[in-house]
């Protein structure tokens, strides 16, 4: 009985599984230029409070914004979002990431120097 039941239960909780954060789907962002990315990285520090978290994500070749659910009424919009990363960059972007976060924790905004070199890893041609 009690396997009748577990197995009945499997798909509803695989699927919520599938629909927890983890899985949560990311909206692509492409800045134009190091400026616009600047402006970007800007808009992360000032609204950090509804940032869960920056990552690359090594194995997409993504840098990955995370925010809250509270994140609707920042300018950040209301989805997690992701910037493409070029294939074999995805450490250099970590390093250059990594600190701009760490920098931000500290109250110091993105520069436009980390902006360029994090700008020049972008995939451009990336879906």
């Amino acid at each position: 009985m009690f396997l009748k039941k577990i197995t009945t239960l499997l798909p509803a909780l695989f699927v919520l599984v599938l629909a927890g954060s983890a899985f949560a789907a990311f909206t692509r962002t492409m800045p134009h230029s190091s400026a616009d990315l600047l402006t970007y990285l800007t808009t992360i520090h000032v609204n950090r409070s509804h940032v869960k978290s920056v990552v690359v994500n090594q194995s997409s070749s993504h840098i990955e914004v995370d925010l809250d659910e509270q994140s609707g009424t920042s300018t950040l919009g209301d989805h997690d979002q992701y910037i493409p990363i070029r294939k074999g960059k995805a450490a250099d972007a970590k390093v250059v990431m990594d600190r701009i976060w760490a920098q931000s924790a500290k109250g110091v905004a993105p520069t436009a120097a980390d902006a360029q070199a994090l700008y020049d890893m972008i995939d451009q041609t990336a879906n």
